[in-house]
């Protein structure tokens, strides 16, 4: 299994989740590509270096997904679970994103990680993010996108424009709901997936 962790905020907590996640799936003999400034304190076999803006970390999160065995499992590093929950939809079919009910947070907006996402039937027909408003979205995506070998190009591809569009417009802000963004605009069919009977969540 292939897993591009995506960087770690630059706090103790979220940089130990992100060890965490480092520790627990290389320690089951998962292929870990941390992308993360070079500065950070987590410690991975493959480290994919940014500057730590936006823009950099999403073409960086591309680059990770180049040359390496499908599926790619894209798992926001602050986002804490179970590693069965990422076995489970690493051994699905298509591409997927693992989601949760969506909450509104009224007057305070969505969390910066948050990927707000409208599902008819199973199918992500739209993505947002913190640039990216979504009316009326029914379920938010939880922090692992499984991206099937037979899209991993396409949405490299979207993942470069996405980078190319953040750093013209200036985009700040956490990079992991931008995947989903650049997979749905890709053309991919993006499905969702539950993981009922795990905690899972974020920072």
């Amino acid at each position: 299994m292939t897993v591009v962790l995506v960087a770690p905020d630059p706090e103790p907590a979220a940089e130990e989740c992100a060890q965490w996640w480092v520790d627990e799936l290389e320690g089951r003999g998962h292929d870990v590509y941390l992308v993360a400034p070079s500065q950070t304190n987590v410690r991975a076999i493959h480290h994919v270096a940014t500057q730590g803006g936006t823009a950099d970390t999403v073409q960086a999160i591309a680059d990770a997904m180049e040359g390496v065995p499908a599926p790619i499992l894209l798992l926001e590093a602050a986002a804490f679970g179970s590693v069965v929950t990422v076995e489970e939809v690493a051994s699905g079919v298509g591409t997927k994103v693992l989601a949760s009910a969506w909450t509104s947070r009224g007057d305070t907006g969505s969390s910066p990680r948050e990927a707000p996402l409208r599902v008819i039937a199973g199918v992500v027909m739209g993505a947002g993010s913190a640039v990216h408003a979504m009316s009326q979205p029914t379920d938010a995506g939880a922090g692992l996108l499984r991206v099937d070998g037979a899209d991993a190009e396409a949405v490299a591809g979207a993942l470069r424009v996405m980078a190319d569009v953040a750093s013209e417009n200036q985009w700040h802000g956490t990079a992991w709901p931008l995947t989903v963004v650049a997979a749905v605009r890709a053309g991919v069919t993006v499905r969702t997936v539950r993981a009922p009977g795990f905690p899972w969540g974020q920072l």
